[in-house]
């Protein structure tokens, strides 16, 4: 039996109109994980990383990881960004998925 990969999409929201507070920021959460994510996949080698905490090597043959984008999010319609976040997460789902 051939196991399937496991697989992982990242989709941004870059949005913080209706943050409360005056505590905007979480529109930068986005790019801040794709630079944090470059240091990983800079030390991925033929499908294989070295993890520094356990000590050993993770095989990621098995692991499909695709970023989608930032959707386009009207700054001023809230409901409007969460139905259309709401859509492509859903497909993303659909499309067998796990989110982030």
């Amino acid at each position: 039996m051939i196991q399937q990969a496991t697989r992982f999409a990242l989709i941004g929201a870059a949005y913080d109109s209706s943050a409360s507070l005056g505590r905007p920021g979480s529109r930068f959460a986005p790019a801040a994980i794709r630079q944090s994510m470059k240091w990983i996949f800079n030390r991925v080698q033929g499908n294989k990383l070295y993890d520094v905490e356990r000590r050993k090597i993770v095989d990621l043959s098995r692991i499909e990881f695709v970023d989608v984008g930032d959707p386009s999010l009207p700054a001023w319609d809230h409901q409007l960004v969460l139905q259309t976040l709401s859509q492509q997460i859903g497909q993303l789902l659909k499309d067998g998925y796990r989110v982030i």
